[in-house]
């Protein structure tokens, strides 16, 4: 149970979270890649519920990751409809969880309220954490964020205390597994910097027959996961090993190729900003404090062992920073601590310290993700032009079609989530064409100036409805010319 000196420190977490993370987070129409093929797949899943990935019926090779965060979206999506907000829900929480543990985790540890507020402020008021890909949409990295943040702290709890209780041990191991059942080898990348720290500070760890076990479980329920999905789906783990494992070194897109302080360059410039600047207080605090030493290196470690892990291969990709924030808002939060405690004495003058801090670096940043956000809902890809015409439509004429045409399958996945949900909610059906074979009476949707013409050159049509931002029309066709 909390107890009443933790309620004006989560209040106030919570008013900061709703403003960087929760307001408006269903507004932004889905995004195309990533988001909308995990939507799909929910869909499927809450049609016919399986541990097995599918797309409109058939099992689904594109998206390989095993299916929690997909089960989740299904959970919501039955819960509150097939909707943005049911796809994004999921990510709100455990975006929110992660914040909330920072802090409550922290308290557990420090007996201190303000190591863990501080960095839990951190974290909400990061724009690198608060943004597409991670907090604000269903993809999955704030789910991975989550699994990887509590089992990484809890493993360093283990090391550094020598918890080794039986509950203790199965709360740790259910965090890796659920790591690993959001995003495949993904929710291990923790593991090098915590095989490290064993052999630094705990070597007594190796002896430990408990340790084993639960290693030796979470990595035999991964392989029965990968062998039953082949068995399902022969050539399953040959697509999971080119995705995941070789990618690392195999360019696709040129695009993707990053130089190696991508990611840091990223953090200066704009998602860590300003915080990034008071890392060297870390090294002052290590020096000063003995008693936080050891978990200042553990987080320290962490932070760039997982740095080194996503900056050394070719490929980069922007979100695949997620599960640094929690981590370096921590550090940061306990570095702040522990230096102003050993200058200022004084308990009031302390706290008076905290709040001019935090206000005098959070607030900038909470303003800029809220314009970020804002930018978000305003701006669309050119693809994603039909499917937000339709989010927005309040009424779906019959013998309704997307006329769209895109290179590749994937390029659909964004105006087919708007299309099975009206289809769910107004019992329409709406096909989608790449070639203008239309009907008297048909009504087409339609965005890309090319296929207009072709509709014009083609038929006598009135327009019925235009989106003049995402240049989307609703025509209903008359006759042929």
């Amino acid at each position: 149970m909390v107890s009443k000196s933790h309620i004006p420190f989560l209040l106030t977490l919570t008013v900061l979270a709703y403003f960087s993370i929760v307001q408006g987070f269903d507004k932004q129409t889905l995004n195309m890649w990533d988001e909308a093929t995990y939507a799909n797949n929910a869909i499927d899943m809450l049609e016919n519920p399986s541990i097995v990935v599918r797309q409109e019926g058939k099992v689904d090779l594109y998206n390989t990751k095993p299916p929690l965060v997909i089960g989740l979206q299904a959970l919501s999506m039955k819960a509150f409809g097939i909707n943005t907000f049911a796809v994004r829900l999921p990510s709100i929480i455990f975006a929110l969880g992660t914040v909330f543990f920072l802090y409550l985790f922290s308290f557990h540890w420090f007996k201190s309220h303000w190591i863990g507020f501080i960095g839990s402020c951190i974290l909400i008021c990061s724009p690198g954490f608060a943004r597409n890909h991670i907090a604000l949409t269903g993809d999955l990295d704030s789910v991975l964020t989550f699994f990887l943040t509590t089992s990484f702290l809890l493993s360093m709890y283990l090391i550094l205390k020598s918890k080794m209780d039986k509950k203790y041990l199965i709360l740790l191991g259910l965090c890796f597994f659920l790591g690993f059942m959001t995003k495949g080898v993904a929710g291990f990348f923790h593991a090098p910097a915590l095989a490290l720290l064993v052999l630094i500070l705990n070597k007594k760890l190796l002896k430990e027959k408990k340790v084993y076990f639960l290693i030796g479980s979470i990595l035999l329920l991964s392989i029965l996961f990968y062998l039953f999905r082949e068995w399902m789906e022969p050539g399953y783990l040959q697509i999971v090993f080119e995705s995941e494992i070789s990618r690392v070194n195999t360019v696709v897109m040129d695009w993707q190729v990053k130089p190696f302080f991508y990611y840091l360059s990223n953090l200066y410039k704009v998602y860590f900003f300003p915080y990034i600047l008071l890392f060297p207080l870390g090294i002052i605090a290590i020096v000063i404090n003995k008693e936080y030493r050891g978990i200042l290196v553990s987080l320290a470690t962490a932070i760039l062992t997982y740095f080194f892990i996503i900056s050394f291969p070719k490929v980069k990709l922007d979100w695949y920073d997620a599960p640094l924030y929690p981590l370096m808002a921590l550090f940061i939060g306990l570095s702040l601590v522990t230096i102003i405690s050993a200058i200022i004495k004084n308990k009031l003058f302390q706290k008076i310290f905290y709040v001019v801090i935090l206000i005098a670096l959070c607030y900038p940043s909470l303003q800029q993700i809220r314009e970020t956000k804002q930018g978000y809902i305003s701006n669309n890809e050119a693809i994603e032009a039909e499917g937000e015409f339709l989010s927005n439509l309040n009424y779906l004429p019959q013998n309704t079609t997307v006329f769209k045409r895109e290179q590749s399958p994937e390029h659909f996945d964004q105006v087919l989530f708007y299309i099975r949900a009206l289809e769910k909610d107004q019992s329409r059906k709406i096909s989608i064409k790449a070639k203008p074979n239309f009907s008297p009476e048909e009504h087409v949707i339609v965005s890309q100036d090319k296929l207009k013409q072709e509709i014009d050159s083609l038929y006598y049509f009135r327009s019925i409805d235009l989106n003049k931002k995402s240049n989307t029309e609703l025509i209903l066709i008359i006759a042929k010319k």
